[in-house]
């Protein structure tokens, strides 16, 4: 007998005899019960990791505004610690702002998804967001986690949200009558180092909110705004690309403000936020005669003839031409800002927008900051104009005395225009008065949380 004929009776006697049951038993492939083992193991893992998996929040995108959370045992909790940390280091125990929001977390969350929705829509009303919700493994505590993508200027819906929370926080119950915020615990907003936004009662993080690819533009909210400082405004942006080149590489930044129907817009913008700077809407309004000659603004100007609606209506046309915009100021406008039922009538339509408002002052009795300040909205005034005269020894000086402005009142805002004599001047300027030159944005979130005195300026005349 041959070699392989032994080795193939062994194999047979191996197997059971034809006349055994498990004969006729069908046996699945090797390949498929591994496959379905694997399957197995998988739904098991899955099982056992849905408790830690991020939970969606409802409400702030699905309108839905009751939905039961879990109950939980407030004293300190207690959990196994990883290998090599001492038990102590795994207790954590409730501060009154953890443990308030953790007793009362559904009807605060209710009371804050309209807010969010609020906000949202002012600031960043072409932005998703998904939202979650996620559980410390150690502590416990919550943590809701929504971000954005989209276009819209995160500082706004911050600005609008953080009116509401001031406004509403104040007076928000709970079911039985009683403040849901006791007075130490009033809701507030904090800006991380990352560019995030918190949703704070006490030491209590309620909510963050992110925004993806803008962290550039927000990092430096979160420190305070130095005094004293300068802000810099270059008018009639978006004409040309160099003039916005040449400023966005000065060494301190300048905002843009930015026609709405410039031909150059959309670069001027995109530049803008390469570079982390700021934009207002360059808004034209109607000019008083100048020399006996009708100044024309330029397209779609607010003019004195306009009703309130028609007022509104074509700011907020100009206005969705530049999303990213975190406010707007006049161009021109000495005939419109100085009339005060037209000033009362855009602050109404902007109210609890989040849009901060410059006022150009190209009128010397011009009400439209005066308005804008006594509905609540985040305004200012400019101090000075850089370029009046377009003469480089003329603009440093004027460089100078916003710096000096900015030293008596705490902050100052300089307008210029983009001028080829007047980017030599930045360029040239040495700011021996040592104030700091920030971002607009900085100065928004501080105005919107402390003021500062009014601004004075010295009475100019309708820029060009």
């Amino acid at each position: 007998m041959k070699d392989d004929d032994s080795l193939l009776s062994l194999s047979d006697t191996a197997r059971p005899s034809p006349e055994s049951p498990e004969e006729d038993r069908p046996r699945l492939p090797s390949s498929l019960r591994l496959l379905l083992g694997g399957l197995l193991w998988m739904c098991a893992a899955l099982a056992l990791c849905l408790p830690f998996a991020p939970r969606e929040l409802p409400g702030f995108l699905a309108g839905e505004e009751d939905f039961q959370l879990p109950s939980r045992h407030l004293g300190p909790t207690v959990s196994t610690p990883p290998a090599g940390v001492p038990m102590q280091e795994m207790v954590h125990a409730y501060t009154d702002a953890e443990r308030h929001f953790l007793q009362h977390e559904q009807t605060i969350l209710n009371f804050l998804y309209p807010q969010l929705r609020l906000g949202a829509a002012a600031g960043m009303p072409s932005t998703t967001f998904s939202c979650v919700r996620r559980e410390d493994p150690v502590t416990r505590l919550p943590r809701y986690i929504c971000t954005g993508k989209g276009q819209g200027a995160p500082l706004r819906l911050a600005v609008a949200l953080r009116r509401r929370l001031g406004r509403e926080g104040r007076h928000a119950r709970k079911e039985d009558g009683s403040p849901l915020f006791p007075q130490p615990l009033l809701p507030y907003l904090r800006w991380r180092d990352d560019g995030a936004l918190e949703l704070r009662s006490g030491d209590a993080v309620m909510l963050e909110m992110r925004f993806p690819g803008r962290e550039r533009e927000l990092t430096d909210l979160a420190r305070p705004q130095p005094q004293p400082s300068l802000i810099i405004v270059i008018d009639d942006m978006g004409q040309k690309t160099e003039a916005a080149e040449r400023l966005a590489a000065l060494p301190y930044p300048v905002t843009f403000a930015v026609w709405p129907h410039a031909p150059h817009r959309k670069e001027t913008v995109r530049l803008a936020g390469d570079m982390g700077l700021d934009i207002l809407a360059h808004i034209p309004m109607e000019a008083l005669p100048a020399k006996g000659k009708t100044l024309d603004p330029g397209p779609r100007a607010l003019r004195t003839d306009m009703d309130a609606a028609q007022l509104s209506s074509t700011l907020n046309q100009s206005l969705a031409l530049l999303p990213t915009a975190v406010g707007f100021n006049n161009h021109m406008g000495s005939a419109l800002t100085s009339n005060d039922d037209a000033c009362r009538a855009i602050a109404r339509s902007e109210a609890g927008r989040g849009y901060f408002i410059l006022d150009s002052m190209t009128h010397p009795q011009s009400r439209l900051f005066a308005r804008c300040r006594q509905l609540g909205i985040v305004s200012a005034a400019r101090a000075v104009f850089l370029d009046n005269t377009r003469r480089v020894p003329t603009i440093l000086a004027n460089l100078a005395l916003a710096a000096s402005r900015a030293r008596q009142y705490g902050a100052a805002i300089a307008i210029g225009h983009p001028y080829p004599e007047t980017i030599e001047a930045l360029q040239r300027w040495e700011n021996l008065e040592g104030v700091a030159v920030i971002s607009l944005r900085r100065h928004i979130w501080h105005l919107s949380g402390a003021g500062l005195p009014d601004a004075v300026y010295v009475p100019p005349q309708d820029t060009p």
